[in-house]
C-alpha cells in the first residue's frame, strides 16, 4: 500500500441518495453527456429517463448548483392531491370526459407563474401597482403588454404565494363553475363508481356536452398567448432559467390520476419550448414513462416524436470507473493524506485470479452509480483497521452487498408491478 491510510468502519465514498450527498456530488461529479444536452437551451432534450439509482437526481442537483436561476418545483408541495379529492374532477371522469387538456393548462399555468416570478424578479414586498409601473415603459408592444398585464392580474395572488396556491385556485374555480352548471350532481359523483350508470345514456350524453366546455382547448389557447408574449418579452435575455421537476415516482398523487397527470406534464413542457431562455427539466423513471404510454393511448401514439425530448441516462465502464476513482481520491485526500489515492491503491488487481476487480464489481451491478457506491462502501465497512481490501474482506463485502441489492430489487420490482389504473 503506497499511502499511509487506515480504513475506518464509517469510511464511505458518499451516500447512495443524491439529496444527501453534497460532500461528494459537487466535488466529484462526472460530467455525463446527458447534463450537457439538458443544459443546452437550444437542445430539445428536457426529460431524463433512467432506472432507479442511475443518477437522475444527481444531474438535476448539478443543474441547480451550476445555474443561478433555477427553481425546484416540489410535487409534494403543490397540493395536487386536491385534484384527486376534487368532486369536479370525479364528476368529469365519471362522464368519461378527457381531462388531459385541463391538466395541461394547469401545469402550464403553474410553470409560467414560476417563470414569471424569476424573470420579472418579483418579490413578496412589491405591490402589484409597483410591479406594473416597473414594466410599463419596457413592454415591447401594446399587444404583449395587454396579454401579460392580464396574466399578471389574473394570477396576482399566486405570485406572492407558494405554488400550491395556483393549483388550489384552478381546482376551486373548476368546482365553482361545474357546481353552478350542474348543482348537486357534482357532489353526487364523488366516490360513486355507479354514478354514470345511474344517469342513463341520454342524460349522460347531455351532461358530457355541457361539461366539455370547462376542459376544452380554450384554456390552453389563452395560455398559448401568454407563452408567446413571454417568449417575445424575453427573446433578448441572456439569462438561462430552469424549472426542475423530480420525484415523479413518489406518492405525490393518487395512482388512479398519476398517468394522466404525467402525460399532461409531458405535453405541457413540450409546448413551452417557445420561451427560448427557459427549459423545464423533468426526471422520469423508465417504468413511469412506460406506464404512461401503456395506460394513456394518446401518449403512446406520440412515442416516436417524444424521443426528440428524451435524454436516456446510460453509463459506460470508463465513466463509472472515473466516478468511483474520483470519489476514493477525494475521500482520502480530504480525510487522511495530501497524496493522491486511487482505486488500485485500496483494491487488489483481482480477487479471483480471473477478472479485474472493477470489472468483477461492475458485472454484479446494473451499471448504476448507486450500486457501485454501495459495493465500495461495504468493502470499506468490513475492512476497518486495514490499509487495503483483502480477499476475505472483499468476499464478505460482496455477500453483504448481494443481500442489500436483492432486497432493493425486490422492493423496486414490487413497486413497479403494482397495477396502475385510471378512471
Amino acid at each position: 500500500m503506497v499511502n499511509n491510510i487506515v480504513l475506518r468502519g464509517d469510511t464511505k465514498i458518499g451516500n447512495v441518495g443524491a439529496e444527501t450527498d453534497d460532500e461528494f456530488l459537487f466535488k466529484c461529479f462526472i460530467d455525463h453527456p446527458a447534463l450537457s444536452e439538458i443544459k443546452d437551451l437550444n437542445n430539445s432534450k428536457m426529460f431524463f429517463l433512467g432506472s432507479t439509482g442511475i443518477g437522475k437526481t444527481a444531474i438535476l442537483r448539478m443543474i441547480k448548483h451550476q445555474a443561478k436561476d433555477s427553481i425546484d418545483l416540489e410535487l409534494t408541495e403543490m397540493s395536487l392531491r386536491s385534484i384527486s379529492n376534487s368532486s369536479a374532477i370525479s364528476f368529469l371522469l365519471q362522464l368519461d370526459i378527457d381531462i388531459s387538456l385541463f391538466l395541461q393548462a394547469l401545469w402550464k399555468r403553474v410553470i409560467l407563474v414560476e417563470y414569471a416570478k424569476v424573470f420579472f424578479k418579483m418579490n413578496k414586498t412589491e405591490s402589484k401597482q409597483n410591479l406594473f409601473q416597473r414594466f410599463t415603459s419596457n413592454w415591447r408592444n401594446v399587444k404583449t403588454e395587454q396579454i401579460l398585464k392580464e396574466f399578471l392580474e389574473t394570477n396576482e395572488d399566486s405570485f406572492w404565494e407558494t405554488t400550491d396556491k395556483t393549483v388550489i385556485d384552478v381546482t376551486q374555480k373548476l368546482e365553482t363553475d361545474l357546481s353552478a352548471e350542474f348543482g348537486a350532481e357534482v357532489a353526487k359523483a364523488q366516490g360513486k363508481l355507479s354514478y354514470a350508470r345511474s344517469l342513463g345514456e341520454e342524460r349522460k350524453t347531455q351532461y358530457q356536452e355541457r361539461a366539455k366546455k370547462y376542459v376544452n382547448s380554450d384554456l390552453l389557447t389563452q395560455l398559448a398567448r401568454v407563452t408567446s408574449a413571454l417568449a417575445e418579452e424575453s427573446r433578448d435575455s441572456r439569462q438561462s432559467f430552469f424549472i426542475l421537476i423530480d420525484k415523479i415516482d413518489e406518492p405525490w398523487v393518487d395512482e388512479k390520476l398519476k398517468n394522466i397527470l404525467v402525460h399532461s406534464l409531458f405535453e405541457a413542457c413540450k409546448s413551452l419550448r417557445k420561451i427560448r431562455n427557459m427549459k423545464v427539466v423533468v426526471a422520469l423513471r423508465n417504468d413511469v414513462y412506460e406506464k404512461m404510454n401503456a395506460d394513456f393511448p394518446a401518449s403512446a401514439f406520440q412515442m416516436e416524436k417524444n424521443e426528440d425530448f428524451i435524454a436516456r441516462i446510460k453509463w459506460t465502464k470508463d465513466e463509472l470507473y472515473s466516478l468511483v476513482d474520483k470519489r476514493i481520491n477525494h475521500l482520502f485526500r480530504y480525510k487522511y493524506t495530501a497524496t493522491d489515492v486511487h482505486f488500485g491503491d485500496v483494491f487488489k488487481d483481482n480477487y479471483d485470479n480471473k477478472s479485474k476487480t472493477f470489472s468483477y464489481m461492475l458485472e454484479r451491478t446494473l451499471n448504476r452509480p448507486r450500486d457501485l457506491i454501495k459495493f465500495v462502501n461495504f468493502c470499506f465497512e468490513v475492512s476497518e483497521g486495514k490499509s487495503e481490501i483483502s480477499k476475505n474482506n472483499f468476499s464478505t463485502a460482496e455477500g453483504l452487498y448481494s443481500i442489500d441489492r436483492r432486497d432493493a430489487l425486490v422492493h423496486e420490482w414490487h413497486h413497479f408491478s403494482r397495477p396502475s389504473s385510471v378512471y
